[in-house]
């Protein structure tokens, strides 16, 4: 590894791999804050740095019954997420279904007519306000 890149060996009788991951990514933006670096996704932080980083350290059965709740915690989300994707692709399947006349609701079988946007409504165009007025414009 060369000076810019480094590897922390976590010392397994200190402190578990699950629950260093986890304690890092809770300091990483302190960390960050630290670093310095010639664009945002590009930062330099130095091992004189790092090395003064604390972390939070309890005993090793409390580490792994935290990661183990923060990881049933994660599983939890996922699946969220994943019904969370379904219920819109559900939702799209019905937009799709509904909004052509393809599905109809329950009690509706009246024809649907096609309409211009024009038939429906005014159709306005923007523009800059009169510099004349000068409520449009504050005190400025």
């Amino acid at each position: 590894m060369n000076q810019h890149i480094f590897k922390v060996h976590m010392n397994q009788d200190e402190i578990t791999l699950p629950f260093s991951l986890l304690v890092f990514a809770r300091v990483e933006e302190d960390i960050a804050k630290q670093a310095h670096g010639f664009k945002a996704s590009f930062l330099h932080v130095k091992k004189s740095d790092l090395v003064k980083v604390s972390l939070p350290v309890p005993p090793l059965p409390e580490q792994r019954a935290i990661a183990a709740a923060l990881s049933d915690v994660d599983a939890l989300l996922d699946g969220l997420e994943r019904l969370i994707a379904k219920k819109r692709d559900l939702k799209q399947a019905a937009m799709q279904q509904l909004l052509t006349g393809q599905t109809r609701l329950p009690g509706f079988s009246e024809e649907w007519e096609m309409k211009r946007v024009a038939e429906l409504g005014e159709i306005v165009t923007g523009g800059t306000p009169r510099t004349d007025v000068r409520e449009y414009w504050g005190d400025g």
